[in-house]
């Protein structure tokens, strides 16, 4: 909620400031940026890959602020970028497994920062193409702990079904209707009505 009402003030700001104001607001979240403010990182990242403020689109420098502000541990930068990298938004110049491979080490780490919606696509790299339904299944389920409803479905649907070893490819998920009915509860709790039983 805090980066909503940040981001929505400083697009009212860019509306409502002349050209030399905004620049001098740029430069100080620069300042704060390259001191070590990661939100100010993720701001700037925003602004360059959007041009809401800057008036310009710069995927590079997006691609900049976006890597400082995950290194500092913003994780929604984290996030984003991998986005980017999973749609080969932007290039890496060693073809797009390469794009892949970087996208899917970024949404670990905004998965284990706490990003569900992060853990969320980790689990679908892994049911399709990495290692298998186990690993997916608890990527799911790190989702689910993090408030996503979707993870919580996805995962109540594997244990509902059981995923055998054969079709697992790196671990079979056992049969629980139980376990998938938790699940489904925790779903339909956040809200997702094809959830609720």
């Amino acid at each position: 909620m805090r980066l909503i009402s940040i981001l929505s003030f400083l697009i009212l700001l860019a509306a409502a400031l002349p050209a030399r104001a905004q620049s001098t607001d740029i430069q100080k979240t620069e300042a704060a940026c390259k001191g070590g403010n990661g939100h100010s990182c993720f701001i700037l990242a925003y602004m360059y890959e959007t041009g809401k403020l800057t008036g310009k689109v710069d995927p590079e420098r997006a691609l900049s602020y976006y890597e400082d502000a995950c290194r500092l541990k913003e994780y929604t930068a984290c996030f984003n970028l991998a986005n980017n990298f999973a749609s080969s938004r932007f290039k890496s110049g060693k073809g797009k497994s390469a794009d892949y491979r970087r996208a899917e080490q970024l949404y670990k780490i905004a998965c284990d920062g706490g990003k569900g919606k992060a853990c969320y696509n980790l689990g679908y790299i892994n049911s399709r193409f990495a290692n298998g339904a186990a690993v997916a299944v608890s990527y799911y389920e790190k989702a689910c702990r993090f408030g996503m409803a979707e993870g919580c479905l996805k995962a109540g649907l594997a244990y509902y079904d059981g995923v055998p070893e054969s079709q697992g490819q790196g671990g079979a998920v056992p049969k629980s209707h139980k376990k998938a009915r938790e699940l489904f509860q925790k779903a339909c709790k956040g809200g997702l009505q094809k959830a609720c039983l």
